[in-house]
């Protein structure tokens, strides 16, 4: 078959390790994950309604600080911050053509901070232990089982995908030269249908061993740890700076 998994595996090469052993490594996985979220969500509300561009940058300097103290890998934060950081370039210079540079600058300042303190909440939570935040979050308990299934399924077709890039190379199949012709287009689509169908199969095989579980529509997620200090003084140093970057934006604070 020509044609070569490219598109197909931009997923597996943005992702490359689990996301649950990335977390187990941070120094923010014993945080509470309701207390993370919450933080990350007031701080990233804050920043919203920032519009002068030291304020910005304050913002951005602790947004950095927190991912710094996360203990998460400078090549993780490459990984999974580039998409970020191309999107925040596109939006700025959006409207700095039309606003000048002082307003590219706050806007792609305002992304940064608000993308990183979700970004180090995030990426040092494993996928269940966010499923139990969402729920104690009292979001709708279909869509975080809707969330929980997808998130197992799209290593399903990762790993699908990387298969049978395996078994083309056996095969001696070359993915080199135009991409874009037109038996490398074919070869690409008739690639990401099997991927589609096998992925499928697969998930047919976990949902019967779901079931074979006694799997009733309803994942078992109840289980809580109290607060501990850490805790608070995460929650703390969030609201702290969510509240005096606010309350400079005001001119309450000099």
């Amino acid at each position: 078959m020509a044609g070569n998994l490219t598109p197909i595996l931009l997923a597996h090469e943005l992702l490359g390790e689990d996301p649950d052993e990335i977390a187990e490594r941070s120094r923010f996985r014993r945080l509470d994950p309701v207390v993370k979220l919450l933080g990350a969500l007031a701080f990233s509300l804050a920043v919203a309604f920032l519009t002068d561009l030291r304020l910005v940058a304050l913002a951005a300097g602790f947004g950095l600080a927190v991912l710094l103290v996360s203990g998460l890998s400078l090549r993780t934060l490459a990984l999974r911050y580039a998409p970020i950081a191309g999107l925040a370039t596109f939006a700025a210079t959006s409207v700095g053509v039309f606003r000048g540079p002082e307003a590219f600058a706050v806007l792609f300042l305002r992304i940064l901070a608000a993308s990183s303190v979700l970004f180090a909440a995030v990426l040092s939570t494993p996928s269940f232990e966010m499923a139990r935040a969402l729920r104690r979050l009292h979001l709708p308990r279909v869509f975080v089982n809707v969330f929980l299934l997808a998130y197992r399924y799209l290593f399903v077709f990762q790993e699908e995908a990387v298969r049978m890039r395996r078994a083309r190379a056996a095969r001696g199949a070359d993915s080199r030269g135009m991409h874009l012709s037109r038996d490398a287009l074919r070869g690409t689509a008739e690639t990401a249908g099997m991927v589609l169908v096998r992925a499928h199969r697969r998930s047919r095989a976990l949902y019967r061993a779901l079931l074979s579980r006694h799997y009733t529509g309803d994942l078992p997620l109840e289980r809580r740890r109290p607060v501990a200090l850490p805790d608070v003084a995460f929650l703390a140093a969030t609201l702290a700076a969510s509240c005096g970057l606010l309350l400079a934006s005001l001119g309450v604070v000099p």
